[in-house]
């Protein structure tokens, strides 16, 4: 008998989830983080991204295919899907003697047609046994889970206020006495949209607005003093803007307003640039943020703003 002793398997990483009204851009987020992480990689190796089921890896596909062709492939799901991914951070210094060489963080994100779980985003014709598999699975994950983003489309109020006040009420009618979670952080995409009328100064004005006071706007200090009663007092909740399109280096979005789309990229009307230009151009607006810092719980570049 060998007197080494076997190792025993690593404890799997406790998941984080994404959430977001129907149309809020959590489905073009995750799936441009593909891209946006390989852009990183070649920079610093730190991070690394796992598809960990075939739907995934069949978003990030396309996530990779967003330069080429100009906009966001990426379209609400018709049926109940469950979008599940690990981050990696490769550790250095300090951090790689206490963790190990590697760190992963498990993410997941269920996705169904109008983001039915809550009354906001349910349809006439929404299968009620889907609804009951969707609402089940997500309050497993919820009540595993320490780490929440949610996604909010700030041009979008109405579904918006809608949707956080069906998250305190969907925990109320589930029993939900208290969530483990840790981090929080409130997502605002389309941030390119919001400030595409200011021209080549929109990524200097956006930089001035407060995400924070956006982000309780659309939801209201209310519904988040009847979320946080779910949580823990320790919970961080954060605020950040996000865009998966971002900004030229002249300032102005690298959005097209009328096609919905980049404003340069290789198949564009007009004649498109280069595949490598357009590489170049695109400079996504706080992708990896909002995942690293709820992995991580580290703040990158001061791009979040916590909220107490």
């Amino acid at each position: 008998m060998s007197n080494t002793a076997s190792a025993a398997p690593a404890p799997a990483p406790v998941p984080k989830l994404i959430l977001g009204p129907s149309g809020s851009g959590k489905t073009s987020l995750l799936g441009s983080l593909s891209p946006a992480c390989l852009g990183q990689e070649k920079k610093s190796g730190v991070l690394q991204l796992r598809p960990d089921n075939p739907e995934t890896a069949s978003l990030f596909r396309q996530g990779r295919n967003l330069i080429e062709h100009g906009r966001a492939p990426f379209q609400g799901t018709e049926t109940l899907t469950t979008y599940e991914f690990s981050l990696s951070r490769y550790n250095t210094g300090l951090n790689r003697l206490l963790k190990g060489q590697e760190t992963d963080y498990k993410f997941i994100m269920p996705d169904a047609a109008g983001g039915f779980v809550f009354n906001s985003g349910m349809s006439e014709s929404a299968d009620t046994r889907t609804i009951a598999r969707y609402r089940g699975e997500l309050l497993d994950i919820l009540t595993k889970c320490d780490g929440l983003i949610i996604c909010v489309d700030p041009n979008n109020d109405r579904g918006s206020g809608e949707f956080f006040v069906d998250l305190p009420h969907f925990l109320d009618e589930a029993n939900v006495r208290r969530l483990n979670i840790s981090r929080v952080l409130v997502v605002l995409t389309k941030a390119d949209l919001y400030v595409v009328d200011q021209g080549r100064n929109a990524e200097r004005h956006l930089k001035r607005l407060s995400p924070k006071a956006v982000g309780l706007e659309a939801m209201t200090r209310q519904t988040l003093a009847a979320l946080q009663v779910y949580l823990p007092k320790t919970t961080k909740i954060g605020f950040c803007w996000s865009s998966i399109y971002g900004f030229l280096r002249t300032g102005e979005p690298n959005f097209d307003k009328t096609n919905q789309g980049l404003l340069f990229h290789p198949n564009s009307a007009d004649g498109g640039i280069g595949k490598s230009e357009a590489i170049e151009n695109w400079r996504p607006y706080q992708v990896i943020e909002p995942f690293h810092y709820i992995a991580t719980g580290e703040v990158m570049d001061g791009s979040i703003i916590e909220f107490a």
